[in-house]
């Protein structure tokens, strides 16, 4: 289990020295284990670490262990292996839906815990939780708390068929884990207005402690750059996807 000691690993102390460790307040970032390098969770994690270093924070990652049903350093199955796996985890989900939704949310204890042992020995003027609904819904560290995501569980189970496959039990427990590390943070950062409706209407946010921060094209640029483009008009509009 990771303790306090492990945030001050050598790449912690890089990160620090590399934030220009004068003056900034020193913020410490929750992270799962598998979600160090640049192109993790879509490279949110990352970019958030390097955004707040640039702008002059003391960056601690604080690392609490893996993430739920991780795939990594696992070897790969074939396809239909995935699909049958997938459907009996739903039907289990269906068929004993507060059997899973317990499962979940002591998932979501244990690693409130690891983040409250990884943290207690820090001196910290703020604790950052980047996508990290599970492990900030029962935590319970002195510090205060910026939680930040990209959308909220109720979004993420309409919008992808996947987790609208997920059973009811599961699903419920994704609500009620968002909802909970809404309502322990001291402030929300968001990525749209859309995001932010629905912590406030789906996840009873308060409206004043809900900020929204446009996310960007969250893309690594390489180390020279092209000449910026002429903003986009109703005659020259280019997309990228």
């Amino acid at each position: 289990m990771p303790g306090p000691t492990e945030a001050e690993t050598p790449e912690a102390r890089a990160a620090v020295d590399r934030s220009g460790a004068g003056g900034g307040p020193r913020v410490g970032v929750l992270l799962w284990s598998d979600a160090h390098g640049p192109s993790d969770i879509s490279g949110m994690p990352s970019n958030m670490r390097d955004a707040l270093a640039r702008a002059g924070c003391q960056v601690v990652p604080v690392p609490i262990g893996d993430r739920l049903r991780s795939g990594r350093d696992r070897r790969p199955r074939p396809r239909s292996w995935s699909q049958l796996l997938a459907i009996a985890r739903c039907c289990y989900e269906d068929r004993w839906p507060a059997r899973a939704h317990r499962k979940l949310v002591q998932s979501a204890v244990a690693a409130a815990r690891r983040a409250q042992a990884a943290t207690a020995g820090l001196e910290l003027d703020a604790v950052f939780a980047p996508l990290m609904s599970h492990a900030l819904a029962f935590y319970e560290g002195p510090h205060p708390v910026v939680y930040a995501t990209d959308s909220t569980a109720t979004l993420l189970n309409h919008a992808y068929a996947r987790f609208r496959r997920r059973g009811a039990g599961w699903r419920s427990a994704e609500i009620e884990l968002e909802t909970r590390a809404i309502a322990r943070a001291d402030r929300v950062v968001v990525a749209s207005e859309h995001v932010r409706r629905s912590a406030i209407l789906d996840h009873d946010a308060a409206a004043d402690r809900v900020e929204v921060v446009p996310m960007g094209a969250n893309i690594a640029l390489p180390p020279t750059s092209p000449p910026a483009a002429t903003p986009p008009s109703r005659d020259d509009l280019r997309l990228l996807f």
